[in-house]
């Protein structure tokens, strides 16, 4: 049997792991479950990226991000929520923006408290499958390259990794059918690795607003 010996295929492979096991613990909390919720959210983001051995920054930039979510709870207190969000982030470095959009998978563990109003915090893995990636500026920055370009509008998906793993957590309230919900995207994997100069991770504040219906 063959060892996967690169820590950055490691690292997604056990956060795959986590993710199948909250799969196979959310199928029977459907059948038995307590409580049923559905939903639609959106949100603003600030998502930045770290590479810290790159010489350069990544400044922060202005995002969304929108999906859906089930939320099932086995009990008044625990609940596991998966969702699909469609996510668009962007950053800049050297004058040059870099801007991604994903498909993302969470699924979320919760703890839940209240009725009419309902506080929570949850947390969990999300799986962010890349559907574009472009770069605007006047810097070649995505493939570890600094050499000035000019007019630079490209795609540069085929230079990132088709997907990545993340960890989100975070808390807020659900008042009656209207949820607020303050979250943090904290990026675990490189999204660059063929770049063996530098590890680059995003990472993301998130101000959410939704609208939930209880079955």
């Amino acid at each position: 049997m063959k060892l996967i010996s690169n820590p950055h295929k490691m690292l997604k492979a056990f956060l795959g792991l986590q993710f199948v096991v909250a799969i196979l613990l959310l199928s029977p909390s459907i059948s038995n479950a307590q409580g049923i919720m559905v939903g639609a959210r959106g949100n603003i983001s600030m998502t930045g990226m770290s590479a810290p051995k790159a010489g350069f920054k990544f400044s922060q930039g202005v995002g969304f991000t929108g999906g859906v979510l089930l939320n099932v709870a086995s009990s008044d207190l625990f609940s596991i929520q998966p969702e699909w969000n469609y996510s668009f982030s962007s950053m800049e470095a050297k004058g040059t923006k870099l801007k991604l959009s994903y498909s993302q998978i969470p699924i979320l563990f919760k703890l839940s408290k209240g009725s009419n109003l309902r506080w929570f915090v949850n947390g969990g893995p999300a799986i962010n499958l890349l559907m574009e990636a472009k770069e605007e500026g006047s810097i070649a920055i995505s493939d570890g390259s600094l050499a000035p370009q000019e007019n630079l509008n490209r795609s540069v998906k085929n230079t990132l990794d088709a997907y990545n793993v993340s960890l989100l957590f975070g808390g807020g309230v659900i008042v009656k059918n209207i949820l607020v919900e303050l979250r943090y995207n904290l990026g675990l994997s490189d999204i660059a690795p063929n770049d063996s100069n530098y590890i680059y991770r995003t990472r993301g504040l998130e101000l959410s607003i939704g609208y939930v219906l209880f079955l």
